[in-house]
């Protein structure tokens, strides 16, 4: 697509200022030549028979990968990738290899497909089943990576950053530290500082919480996160961003998660918080997604006021005049 070859050239040009050696090849379509003339654009693997040595480190991403294959089935993925606890045994967990460029993504969906083929093979009677699905959304998630690497790569840049008061960089800081008040949103900024990941449901809630709850500067919430991310993804981590504070699809309405909700439905047992938020040891089962309404709550009293919040945030997004969603000529004007 255009926008994606203006960005090519780009990178071309800054490397050559930078007397940086380049070499362009195209690599990730090969034409084959064969009986019959040319064969179909597809994308250039390594031979099985290269990266099935049995030499690979166990922390190699390709063991890893079929590791988890095997267990796919067992799980529910498509349900069980969204819900804290379970969404460490249920994903991958290959994201920074993914980010690293360790593991490709037309491997990965390749790998599954081998993986596919054999399980059901010897599951033939399970074709419908969750297992055999499971398979099927996750080659999907790879799949999507790859779309939104390529139209998204290099979104960040036509978002202009601005000035940030004290009070919001205030926010910016409780926000980051998990210390708002709001135990869901909270126990998953504890999460990711402490561990670099957290799922892509709870990536969704503490964005939507920054930029919509909290009203912080977008620029400021998806700077923390790029820092935060182990497996940060320039392509990946701003589009949510830029969902949240309009400047992506803004004709599909406002996405303004309800924190306090979002955790009785991705915690109902209490688990997640509480693990992640030690100081709620004292508050009883019940409470400790809204704390407050317990006579000793142990969290500084919350910096919003989530339903007064949601209902401003709501009020901002009706007043934004324009779609602001990002064009062709701004994406080109570096070039």
């Amino acid at each position: 697509m255009a926008v994606e070859n203006a960005y090519r050239v780009e990178w071309e040009q800054e490397l050559g200022s930078a007397g940086i050696p380049l070499l362009t090849v195209n690599g990730e379509m090969i034409r084959r030549l064969g009986p019959g003339g040319a064969k179909p654009e597809r994308a250039f693997l390594s031979q099985d028979e290269i990266v099935e040595s049995d030499s690979l480190p166990a922390d190699h991403p390709l063991p890893l990968l079929r590791a988890f294959l095997l267990e796919l089935p067992a799980r529910n993925y498509l349900a069980d990738m969204w819900i804290p606890g379970r969404d460490r045994t249920s994903s991958s967990q290959l994201s920074t290899h993914f980010a690293a460029g360790t593991l490709s993504s037309d491997r990965a969906a390749w790998e599954t497909t081998k993986a596919e083929r054999r399980w059901k093979a010897d599951n033939p009677d399970k074709a419908g089943s969750v297992a055999a699905t499971s398979f099927r959304h996750f080659r999907s998630r790879v799949g999507m990576r790859t779309g939104f690497l390529t139209v998204f790569s290099r979104f960040q840049d036509t978002m202009m950053p601005i000035a940030v008061t004290d009070a919001q960089r205030d926010r910016v800081r409780a926000w980051r530290e998990g210390r708002t008040g709001i135990p869901m949103p909270d126990a998953a900024m504890r999460e990711l500082a402490m561990t670099g990941w957290i799922n892509f449901r709870l990536r969704q809630l503490v964005t939507s919480y920054g930029v919509q709850l909290l009203d912080l500067p977008a620029t400021e919430v998806g700077s923390a996160l790029a820092e935060m991310f182990d497996d940060y993804e320039p392509g990946i981590t701003w589009p949510q961003v830029g969902l949240n504070d309009g400047t992506v699809m803004q004709e599909r309405g406002p996405r303004i998660l309800n924190p306090v909700k979002q955790g009785h439905d991705l915690d109902p047992t209490e688990d997640y918080v509480r693990h992640w938020l030690p100081e709620l040891k004292t508050v009883p089962p019940g409470f400790a997604h809204e704390p407050w309404n317990w006579l000793h709550n142990p969290l500084p009293s919350p910096i919003v006021d989530h339903k007064v919040a949601f209902r401003e945030a709501r009020a901002r997004w009706g007043n934004k005049k324009e779609v602001l969603l990002p064009r062709e000529d701004v994406l080109l004007t570096h070039v």
